[in-house]
């Protein structure tokens, strides 16, 4: 097929068989088959179709890292992907009714952190490999690290973290550990 231009005026067409390209030009042949056009939010929706993200968060109460969490749920259903929302322990009632109201699921693990490390290690193993998602993205770094090994113990290749900091200045052991 050859290599469309990734532009943002891109025009996306559609084969028949699924198959997508992006161009510039009014009309695009490949192998004799002729595409056709198709909205770019079309392309994204279908293109993302098959792929499920997975957001882990400690608690879902409101906050700013809750809201942030919904606001990159919103955006990932907007262009197709299936999203879960894994909540380890607390949640808010409220953040739950928003993050449903976006289309996400919301998945709890219904734990108690007396419960221990361990005990959350085992159980987000589990339910990755049963769920077998495409991406884990992981918020906070701690107990973060413990959905990154257990998201690799399950296979998941794609395994993305945000690290949260206190807005304050950085020290030189921040510094060096980001």
């Amino acid at each position: 097929l050859g290599k469309a231009p990734m532009e943002l005026n891109a025009e996306c067409w559609k084969q028949p068989s699924g198959c997508f390209a992006l161009c510039s030009g009014s009309e695009y042949y490949a192998s004799n088959a002729r595409f056709r056009k198709v909205s770019s939010a079309t392309y994204m929706n279908e293109k993302n179709s098959r792929h499920h993200v997975v957001i882990s968060i400690p608690v879902l109460l409101v906050g700013g890292t809750e809201r942030q969490t919904l606001t990159l749920a919103s955006v990932l259903l907007s262009v197709g992907y299936k999203v879960t929302v894994c909540c380890y322990y607390e949640s808010d009632a409220s953040m739950i009714s928003a993050m449903e109201k976006t289309g996400a699921e919301v998945q709890f693990l219904e734990l108690k952190r007396s419960d221990g490390l361990f005990s959350l290690l085992e159980k987000l193993k589990t339910l990755w490999k049963d769920m077998q998602p495409d991406i884990v993205h992981v918020q906070y770094i701690a107990p973060g690290l413990i959905p990154i090994i257990a998201a690799k113990l399950a296979g998941i290749k794609t395994v993305l973290a945000t690290v949260h900091q206190p807005g304050r200045i950085y020290g030189w052991k921040e510094k060096f550990l980001l």
